[in-house]
């Protein structure tokens, strides 16, 4: 299929909240609300697609884009549990389902952003997962997922 204009997705004048996507891990379906952004119109430039993700430290799947997506968007160096992102600068998407203990924590412990820092890293969000994750636990490796916008 061909890639999905973003001005059908995004009216200039409508919220990101509604927008969503697809993403299927085994039986599972998980609903993603997209983040209006440029690097998110790009990413869906994408869609549909199948990806085969790894795994790093039990706490996020990654996949490779053969391309660049646009980093006219709000940088971060924390994630948050349900997060999907943008790595830069090397092209890589991750879909945070866990807080991970081999990072540092961004506050003191008990803090709510404890274990939520990624050092030397840049992350752009383009969608935020908020129900479903625990899908991941049943795949501890590589798994196929597809994504799409949802309708």
């Amino acid at each position: 299929m061909g890639a999905i204009p973003s001005q059908n997705i995004f009216a200039q004048d409508s919220e990101p909240s509604g927008k969503r996507l697809k993403i299927t891990v085994g039986n599972t379906v998980l609903l993603a609300t997209l983040i209006d952004n440029e690097a998110t119109k790009d990413f869906l430039s994408f869609l549909p697609v199948t990806v085969k993700t790894n795994d790093y430290t039990n706490r996020e799947k990654y996949w490779h884009l053969s391309r660049s997506l646009s980093t006219k968007a709000e940088l971060q160096n924390t994630y948050e549990r349900g997060d999907l992102g943008f790595w830069l600068p090397n092209n890589d998407m991750a879909l945070f389902y866990r807080h991970g203990t081999d990072i540092e924590p961004q506050s003191g412990e008990g803090s709510p952003l404890a274990g939520t820092a990624l050092p030397n890293r840049r992350l752009i969000v383009i969608a935020k997962i908020s129900a479903g994750l625990e899908v991941f636990d049943r795949y501890p490796g590589s798994v196929e997922s597809e994504i799409e916008l949802d309708k």
